[in-house]
């Protein structure tokens, strides 16, 4: 018993703080004795110090994540306690969905109660005008692609080719609201020539068919003329019908053969050396020329002109320079050929790759015809047999191409 009493004053003095020196000076007994029955307090102590310090290590932790959370916020909201109090609310409203309400609230000073009569009482934006919203940069990233080229019908083509609900209308109310307009510039007169020519060889194989279901069955051509520090310079293109592409463009200081006949050899070559396509131009000298002719025959190519004075005869090619000099001609001022050659490299690789034609569906020249590709089959061919591919591509080109009638034997 008197064992048991001792034993209990011990561990009161131990916890009290005397050491173990201290105990055996005090009581008298072996250190080893002391130890023993200290031994299950000491685990004990330790056990008790270890929990006390993971409770204040995790509420340390927890108040350094709410403070690094209270810091984000504070930046995020760009708002002070003592600003108005619209500002705190729309800025909280802002990001509701983002961070808890009730932290923003306190943050800024601000009644929970106050903020939700806030949100239920706003009145909530129509989807007409959110879509406005999103559609206004679309419209205004297209037109600047475009160096300020197209208008209203074309943009709501490209646009609608991404994906997009937009009518044309919409484009142009878009368009004025924005504040912008296509570049366009003036259209030069031509002076209409009354003398028609009886040469039976010139004759019109096309008419008004301006539209054809293959390629290189009709290319139509076509020179203008532009002037650079007072001096003429000439360009001549040569369309494709059936995709709407320039398919061959040279520049020249002068409006001759060359000019006329180094185009067509382009054309020619660029398109895989089809036979029996007819090719339109008006009757300038250059076309109607025999030289131009006998080449013309020389490579299986069958000619075709306009009617004098008739510029509708050669429709499409007129329309092509006619939105080439308003897009592009009349609102540069070039100093030099080079500056020209480069500036129409430019607009023709636009004009083929990026610029949606109405005569097409709002499709490009290249899409119009890489659908022709994928229509008649020719992926499947070019996966299987990769070797013929210049055969194919010959094929295609020469605007022969059928599943039932292909030049290319398999």
């Amino acid at each position: 018993m008197p064992n048991t009493k001792i034993k209990k004053d011990v561990i009161r003095d131990f916890k009290k703080g005397l050491t173990t020196n201290d105990l055996i000076g005090k009581y008298g007994l072996a250190k080893s004795t002391i130890n023993d029955w200290l031994r299950p307090v000491r685990q004990n102590i330790d056990h008790l110090n270890y929990k006390q310090l993971t409770n204040k290590h995790l509420k340390l932790l927890k108040e350094y994540e709410q403070t690094k959370l209270e810091l984000e916020i504070f930046k995020k909201l760009n708002c002070l306690p003592s600003s108005p109090r619209l500002d705190k609310l729309n800025a909280i409203e802002k990001f509701y969905d983002v961070y808890p309400t009730r932290t923003m609230c306190r943050l800024l000073d601000v009644n929970v109660g106050t903020f939700y009569n806030h949100l239920n009482r706003r009145v909530k934006e129509p989807e007409h005008i959110k879509n406005d919203k999103m559609l206004k940069p679309l419209v205004l990233k297209v037109f600047n692609d475009s160096k300020q080229r197209l208008g209203s019908i074309k943009i709501a083509q490209v646009l609608r080719k991404d994906g997009y609900t937009i009518s044309d209308k919409k484009a142009k109310q878009l368009m004025n609201e924005l504040n912008i307009k296509p570049i366009s510039g003036k259209k030069k007169k031509r002076e209409p020539v009354l003398v028609e020519s009886k040469n039976k060889y010139l004759k019109n194989r096309v008419g008004n068919n301006f539209t054809r279901n293959n390629p290189n069955e009709v290319w139509v051509g076509d020179v203008t003329e532009v002037d650079i520090l007072g001096n003429p310079f000439f360009i001549c293109i040569i369309l494709d019908l059936f995709s709407r592409k320039v398919i061959a463009h040279r520049v020249h200081p002068k409006n001759n053969y060359n000019l006329v006949s180094n185009t067509l050899k382009d054309a020619y070559e660029s398109r895989g050396f089809p036979e029996n396509v007819i090719v339109h131009s008006d009757r300038g000298s250059n076309y109607t020329s025999f030289r131009y002719r006998n080449l013309l025959y020389s490579l299986n190519l069958i000619p075709s002109y306009s009617k004098t004075a008739r510029p509708r005869d050669n429709a499409v090619a007129e329309s092509f320079f006619s939105h080439f000099k308003k897009e592009e001609i009349y609102n540069i001022n070039y100093q030099s050929l080079e500056e020209l050659t480069e500036s129409v490299d430019e607009y023709i690789e636009y004009f083929n790759d990026f610029r949606p034609h109405h005569h097409l569906n709002g499709r490009t020249p290249n899409e119009m015809e890489a659908e022709y590709i994928k229509k008649k089959g020719l992926m499947a061919l070019l996966s299987y047999q990769p070797s013929l591919s210049f055969q194919i591509k010959k094929t295609f080109l020469s605007g022969q191409m059928t599943l039932n009638s292909s030049k290319v034997c398999i």
